[in-house]
């Protein structure tokens, strides 16, 4: 009763908020695409010289794939294997590949009473013996899994992700299988086709191959969209712009962001913020989901209202993060869905996008020593396209350093905004908040602050992708033209919204940024 109360509670500011124009909403609804589909295996028909894919008609448009463990081995070498996600998606930069990736974890990942570690004990456990007790597992790396449609299979390729990040290290396993290897350019356009005009999903299914026997068994059977960028656990819970496939959109930038329920109303101003003023064009949000079905789906109803405009407009998708419940992993409850979200997030932009970022709510971007006229003008793709490193010109990834607001209300009197309950902000920067900006060709390791796994320069093979890190400086490293401004972290810095005494106070141009010359 207390969740629904919120609920209520939510959309009465939601209206207030949007009427006094900070919120962008729309009094029409459209109804939420959150259903479930189901549709008959792929077949082939090798008497024809344009072999075609023929699906069954779809019954619902929701997930064609939910997370769980299966068994793969044989009867005296069962092991396990849980697929947390699933997707296909296609290559910025080269249309004729197309991908389908498999998100998975080991058994031995089930066990663990933790999958994350706080700054605190990152640098004191580093500072000791410079290793962290994050116990590896390789319990499925030599293990050799198919992907199958019809009866054409290629083999899935293990993406190494070893990043610099520990919380990512050997916690989610990333396969990937080339899907433009078993299909032919017309049998692509053609299930491409057959995907727009009928909404129909892709059966794959992923084989794991015996090596004392040869033999082959099922893991599982997935069905994915082509034309909805609906995958995993993660529910694409708004519509696509215009009806336009997902693999045709075109964003020079995806901003993935996790909310909880209790942050939707701040995050407008997140969004009204980084799209008009720092120039980010499609921002991909994650919604933490942990209620019972019906006040969720209320939840992801409420959001799908209030950002109409910004979803139907293709600047905003909106996703549903599974909660604590609805699946069996020992450890704490928000760290595993997000991490598993950003892979997903990263790959999905890997089809739509050239930059990927991963930052918190409380975090905003803010260029440093820009002339407010010339920063009217100016966005952040543009800058990170115009980026010239000498150490590496096919950069992998930037990293941009923290700084931390305050100076403003009490808590308690906050007026609800960061532009204006942070007027200040320190002098100082930090890397214990420090957050990245990705090139999608080259990083394929997404993270909470630095991504690690990435393509070397000049290389192409997945199996050379390396762990990298901005301190490294040369496909990775810190830029400082811009800062974080991490608006609400502070009261896990100072305590309270003072900036601590020993850093001195900066204007926090926010607001000005924000508003511009006016």
């Amino acid at each position: 009763m207390n969740h629904l109360k919120q609920i209520v509670l939510f959309v009465i500011i939601g209206t207030y908020l949007y009427r006094l124009g900070f919120l962008h909403g729309s009094s029409k609804s459209k109804k939420s695409s959150v259903s479930t589909s189901h549709v008959s295996s792929s077949t082939f028909n090798n008497n024809s010289s344009s072999i075609l894919v023929s699906f069954a008609n779809v019954i619902e448009k929701r997930l064609q794939f939910r997370p769980g463990i299966y068994n793969y081995g044989t009867s005296s070498s069962n092991a396990t294997i849980l697929i947390s996600g699933a997707s296909i998606s296609g290559d910025y930069h080269d249309k004729r590949k197309l991908w389908f990736q498999v998100f998975a974890m080991g058994s031995s990942m089930l066990e663990k009473s933790k999958c994350h570690f706080t700054n605190e004990e990152v640098n004191r456990t580093l500072y000791d013996n410079g290793t962290l007790p994050l116990r590896q597992w390789d319990e499925i790396e030599n293990e050799i899994f198919l992907c199958r449609i019809g009866k054409r299979e290629a083999t899935l390729q293990l993406i190494p992700t070893i990043g610099a990040d520990p919380n990512t290290n050997h916690i989610l396993q990333l396969y990937r299988c080339p899907l433009h290897s078993i299909l032919s350019a017309t049998e692509v356009e053609n299930l491409y086709r057959h995907t727009v005009n009928d909404n129909m999903a892709l059966g794959i299914d992923v084989l794991h191959k015996d090596r004392l026997n040869d033999t082959y068994s099922e893991v599982i059977k997935i069905y994915l969209p082509i034309n909805e960028p609906t995958v995993g656990v993660h529910e694409v819970a708004s519509p696509l712009s215009s009806n336009k496939p997902f693999l045709q959109q075109r964003h020079n930038m995806t901003l993935c962001v996790v909310v909880h329920v209790n942050g939707i109303t701040q995050l407008n101003e997140f969004i009204r913020y980084h799209h008009d003023v720092v120039g980010i064009d499609h921002i991909h949000v994650g919604v933490f989901m942990q209620h019972s079905k019906g006040e969720d789906e209320t939840i992801l109803h409420i959001v799908n209202r209030l950002y109409k405009p910004d979803i139907d407009a293709g600047t905003l998708t909106v996703s549903a993060l599974w909660n604590k419940a609805s699946i069996g992993i020992d450890c704490e409850y928000q760290h595993m869905p997000k991490i598993s979200f950003y892979q997903q997030c990263l790959y999905r932009a890997k089809s739509t996008s050239e930059f990927v970022g991963t930052w918190d709510l409380d975090e905003y971007f803010l260029f440093k020593d820009i002339d407010r006229n010339t920063q009217q003008k100016q966005s952040l793709p543009s800058i990170l396209r115009a980026i010239d490193h000498t150490e590496c010109n096919d950069w992998c990834f930037v990293t941009i350093k923290s700084s931390i607001a305050g100076g403003g209300l009490p808590q308690e009197e906050s007026i609800g905004l960061a532009v204006l309950d942070f007027p200040q902000r320190a002098n100082v920067t930090n890397t214990q908040w420090q957050k990245s900006i990705s090139r999608t060709k080259n990083v394929f390791l997404n993270s909470f602050h630095t991504p690690g796994s990435c393509l070397s320069e000049g290389k192409t093979n997945i199996s050379d992708v390396i762990k990298t890190s901005p301190a490294d400086g040369k496909c990775a490293f810190y830029i400082d033209e811009a800062v974080m401004v991490h608006v609400r972290g502070v009261l896990t810095y100072g305590g309270g919204y003072a900036i601590p005494s020993n850093e001195q106070a900066i204007e926090n141009e926010l607001l000005k940024r924000l508003i511009g010359n006016g």
